[in-house]
């Protein structure tokens, strides 16, 4: 995951001027292909997702650690410092030993990211704590962290922030809003979340894509929350941009998802089991070409493949009628003409299979269908 690195920017000069193409439902029997063939079941292996708060020597840290399988990874960063974020990938022993690499702190070398140092330790008390030794080329500090208690419960609420970016002539110019939580507890997971949405949504606009280019706009970059309760927010983005004097509109544009109390920002495979990755591009894949009325290639559906470390293709959003769907935006994989089609929403039941279960989407649902 690289929180300071922007995967995409929207691709604005070659998408957000195409018109999306009316998704035709097809009743009739779809051509087979090799994506939908049946898969093998993956299997639900030992696994957790928790987080956790002390020292590494005298520094806080905060330490996001999951584990699927034998396999360990996650993030750590250090608190009263929200932009270093280190990335950790590893073993996690079934006597509940653990060796972790750290990589260097995200937004350097993000193509091709350094070893900076290593975890070796211990899980405590089915969890409750880790301890070990973390160690670099300079030396080695003892590592000691206690579990969150995620059940603490804080006013949270969402206000709207309002600001703007110009061009140096003032004759392009970007109006953006942008949601910021208040009331968290937590004060320094609080605004390490809202740097990343303000940091977000600041970058990923027109202007940025354009450069010099003397091209006379307007846009609105909006938001719209999708899910939202004690533990998660998603959060999409939607642009209006007045050029020529007409108006164009990307709705629903790549989600931003989040674990509140964790400060983590999710991952596919915090959503899905990561073994299960070939059964969720399935699944994916035949909504798309059913968007398409069965008419896309073996090679254009290839294209529309996710992979686990993915973070914006994606939105977690609440439905009063349905429950729990995942929005999946994958327009730009797309030949120009066909964009459309790679705009699909799958509900939580197709996906049942697939869903990891240490991650959010179990819970979530549980509490939609209590609120019907």
């Amino acid at each position: 995951m690289k929180l300071h690195h922007y995967g995409y920017l929207l691709l604005v000069i070659s998408t957000l001027f195409a018109c999306r193409k009316d998704k035709k439902e097809d009743n009739t029997t779809e051509k087979k292909d090799k994506t939908e063939q049946d898969l093998p079941k993956a299997q639900t292996l030992e696994n957790f997702d928790n987080s956790y708060v002390g020292m590494v020597g005298t520094q806080p840290v905060q330490l996001n650690l999951r584990r699927y399988g034998n396999q360990a990874s996650g993030t750590y960063w250090l608190r009263g410092n929200d932009v270093i974020e280190f990335q950790l990938s590893g073993q996690y022993n079934d006597d509940n030993t653990f060796a972790l690499t750290v990589y260097d702190a995200m937004g350097k070398n993000a193509a091709n990211p350094q070893q900076a140092a290593t975890f070796n330790g211990k899980s405590l008390n089915d969890l409750a704590g880790l301890e070990g030794i973390w160690k670099n080329a300079k030396g080695e500090k003892k590592l000691s962290l206690k579990k969150i208690d995620l059940k603490t419960k804080s006013a949270m609420k969402i206000d709207n922030i309002k600001t703007e970016k110009k061009s140096p002539k003032g004759d392009r110019l970007v109006d953006i809003s942008y949601p910021k939580l208040t009331g968290m507890s937590d004060v320094m997971t609080m605004n390490k979340i809202n740097k990343f949405i303000r940091d977000y949504f600041a970058a990923n606009t027109y202007l940025n894509s354009i450069n010099d280019e003397s091209v006379i706009f307007k846009e609105d970059v909006n938001y719209r929350v999708t899910c939202f309760d004690q533990e998660n927010i998603s959060i999409v983005k939607q642009h209006h941009i007045s050029k020529n004097n007409d108006t164009h509109i990307v709705d629903d544009s790549h989600g931003v998802n989040m674990n509140i109390k964790k400060g983590k920002i999710y991952e596919l495979q915090d959503l899905f089991k990561p073994n299960a990755i070939d059964q969720l591009n399935k699944i994916i894949l035949d909504n798309i070409n059913k968007s398409c009325s069965g008419s896309l290639d073996e090679k254009q559906l290839s294209g529309c493949r996710v992979k686990l470390n993915e973070i914006y293709s994606f939105a977690i959003e609440e439905t009063k009628r349905d429950g729990l769907k995942i929005t999946f935006h994958l327009t730009e994989r797309l030949p120009y003409k066909i964009r459309g089609c790679g705009y699909v929403k799958i509900r939580y039941d197709d996906l049942k299979d697939v869903i990891n279960p240490s991650g959010p989407l179990d819970a979530i649902q549980v509490r939609l269908l209590k609120q019907k």
